[in-house]
């Protein structure tokens, strides 16, 4: 279950991370890619597997519809579905969901920790990252869960403050301007929202990367993003946005497949789940490495990392990740 440097074709000798641009990390981006492919759809493939069944599963044990007619002003008749929905089967929704996360989190660990020693010229093996994504499940877990808390938190403060203007104007008679306010507030209060959650992008490769805590992790992503939120933004909007457009390619082929002929809800379900399974363990390495590869390049724009790493080839001492 190894890919390495040199099997898999490594860094050259002597070279060590550069400074780079949105076009450059892409390009890393798919060098890294095909290089380690294998081992990236191997980490990938691990849990991705079973979490795609988990999900098929959801879907097909989804409760069938009842068909009720209802009379409309006694004019027509029309149906409509009706889901029998139980508490075992939202309970097991639930879990299943839960159990989901908790794998897509896992297999998101090891993936940042296999692109990593791929970047770095370092063996690439699927134990390993999986080892020390296992060690830090505790802080990743933590890290999601406050993500979540501090979202919706920062959520509810950029929009109860022009709310709150536009509630004290229209008390004193001035809704024009309290139209204005909120507008504005609104829009003012949306770029403060993603100006900061922008800034937390980082947070697992902090963590896995440099063995910080969950908290800890948002203020450290947070001071590398600072001075270089443009280029966050264009990272991961080109790397999300490809990685739409490639997905729609299984959804457009199991739609192919489908306009051939009849194909019952239960084969649907699992032909969508085998394609999305394949596409799924080959894609899903594209935005985590391009955030990787740019929490490199901030380290070396504001840490001198590539010196670091460069004093360590010439010293025959490989520089630490962090």
């Amino acid at each position: 279950m190894k890919s390495s440097a040199a099997a898999g074709g490594g860094s050259q000798v002597g070279a060590f991370p550069r400074p780079m641009g949105v076009g450059d990390i892409l390009d890393e981006t798919f060098r890294l890619l095909r290089r380690y492919l294998v081992a990236f759809v191997g980490i990938a493939a691990v849990l991705e597997a079973p979490r795609r069944v988990i999900l098929t599963v959801i879907t097909l044990s989804a409760p069938a519809p009842i068909w009720v007619n209802r009379s409309v002003t006694g004019l027509a008749t029309t149906s409509s579905a009706l889901p029998q929905i139980s508490a075992a089967w939202v309970a097991a929704t639930i879990v299943g969901t839960v159990i989901s996360l908790l794998l897509g989190i896992l297999v998101n660990g090891a993936l940042a920790v296999a692109i990593s020693q791929g970047y770095l010229g370092r063996q690439v093996s699927i134990g390993a990252a999986y080892a020390v994504a296992w060690r830090r499940l505790g802080a990743l877990l933590a890290a999601g869960i406050l993500a979540i808390i501090f979202s919706v938190l920062l959520y509810a403060a950029v929009l109860a403050a022009p709310l709150l203007v536009f509630g004290l104007l229209s008390v004193l008679r001035l809704t024009a301007l309290g139209v204005v306010a909120l507008i504005v507030g609104l829009i003012g209060g949306l770029v403060v929202f993603l100006r900061i959650v922008v800034g937390w992008v980082l947070v697992p490769q902090v963590v896995v990367l440099e063995h910080s805590s969950a908290l800890a992790a948002f203020r450290r992503s947070a001071a590398l993003v600072a001075g270089y939120r443009w280029k966050t933004i264009g990272v991961l909007v080109v790397s999300w946005l490809l990685l739409d457009v490639l997905l729609t390619v299984p959804t457009i082929l199991s739609g192919a497949l489908f306009g051939l002929g009849h194909v019952d809800a239960t084969a649907a379900a699992l032909l969508n789940g085998l394609i999305g399974l394949v596409f799924g363990v080959v894609l899903t390495p594209i935005p985590l490495a391009a955030t990787t590869l740019l929490f490199y390049d901030l380290k070396i724009r504001k840490e001198a990392f590539d010196l670091e790493m460069l004093a360590g080839q010439l010293s025959g001492v490989s520089a630490p990740a962090s």
